[in-house]
């Protein structure tokens, strides 16, 4: 194969290409421009020996767009760790994308509760606090608190994946 070994017609040979092929993966342009850049710079400053062949560029342009979406997706984590951990991980790419939109549709489902209410099932759910023991930190009834996760029992109720994962905490809770 005849490949440019200058740096400069090399760039411009095959960066383009690059950043199409690293915008299907991330499914973002802007985020394929830096990853292609990065990933240009990283190779040139490591290379002692001015070999530049495309397959490298490529191979390394996914690894770098499949650790930003791993990136992206550790963003997107917020105090319910706890709760994520339970899960199974895969190391399917689509998996887990699967499973971070999941996560998200949780989060979006909890948010979705009045403050209050979201609150107390914080504590119990994730915090692992009793009933009486949120009654007491919030200088609640016992009785409220429970009124409080029956509504939010009821209120996501009509996202069958959540209300479904609140009853294995409850069981979880239960038994371990």
């Amino acid at each position: 194969m005849d490949y440019p070994q200058n740096v400069e017609s090399f760039f411009a040979k095959y960066y383009a290409h690059l950043v199409i092929y690293v915008s299907n993966i991330v499914k973002n342009d802007e985020d394929a421009h830096d990853i292609v850049q990065d990933v240009f710079v990283h190779i040139l400053e490591r290379q002692h020996s001015l070999q530049l062949a495309p397959a490298l560029f490529f191979r390394s342009a996914r690894n770098a767009a499949l650790n930003h979406i791993t990136a992206k997706r550790n963003q997107m984590k917020s105090s319910i760790d706890t709760v994520e951990s339970t899960l199974v991980y895969s190391e399917n790419v689509e998996e887990n994308l699967e499973y971070a939109e999941r996560m998200e549709r949780i989060y979006r489902a909890i948010d979705s509760l009045p403050p209050k209410t979201k609150e107390i099932l914080k504590k119990i759910y994730i915090d692992h606090h009793t009933y009486q023991e949120v009654a007491d930190e919030m200088n609640i009834a016992l009785n409220t608190v429970k009124s409080h996760m029956t509504m939010a029992r009821n209120a996501l109720r009509k996202y069958p994946g959540i209300y479904l994962f609140l009853i294995f905490l409850e069981w979880r809770q239960l038994f371990f």
